[in-house]
């Protein structure tokens, strides 16, 4: 897709639920864009499994053992980290089951993981997903459109426009 004439990149949505601005994310180190620009979504469904899809197609740079945060290298350059709930590292992977490692292409909508929404809010602070562009990575870009309210996995979630 083409904005204006500018390279853009869609970011999807890796789950279906609610669009979290943010601001309102209940970690500053992501409410306050120490990481980078982006939103979070509540899933949807809070009791039993979920699987979070790729936002992006790309090269997986990072893919925690846990199983609970991922980033994919975009071919246009910007990162796009998926963490999956607030503070879950702290539970060393009970709840997760990772599907992708790192050093492998993926594609939109590709299977990045499953994770166990009740087991995370019985756990830590949030079952929110993140998805934010990085800041190292990003540089040049920014977020042009964000969602509001309900999203469907799959759905733009935001998009980055080359500056």
């Amino acid at each position: 897709m083409k904005l204006l004439n500018k390279k853009t990149i869609e970011v999807l949505a890796p789950i279906s639920g609610t669009v979290v601005a943010q601001k309102d994310i209940k970690d500053a180190a992501f409410s306050e864009e120490m990481i980078g620009a982006g939103l979070a979504i509540t899933p949807e469904n809070n009791n039993g499994k979920q699987t979070a899809y790729s936002p992006v197609s790309g090269i997986v740079k990072v893919a925690f053992h846990t199983g609970h945060a991922f980033g994919i290298e975009t071919k246009e350059g910007p990162s796009i980290l998926v963490h999956i709930g607030i503070n879950t590292v702290e539970m060393n992977g009970k709840g997760f089951n990772a599907t992708v490692k790192q050093g492998i292409k993926i594609k939109h909508s590709d299977a990045l993981g499953s994770f166990d929404v009740e087991e995370i809010i019985n756990s830590v602070i949030s079952s929110d997903v993140v998805v934010l562009a990085t800041n190292d990575s990003s540089k040049g870009w920014e977020v042009a459109s964000q969602a509001t309210g309900a999203i469907k996995q799959g759905e733009v979630l935001f998009t980055l426009v080359k500056k």
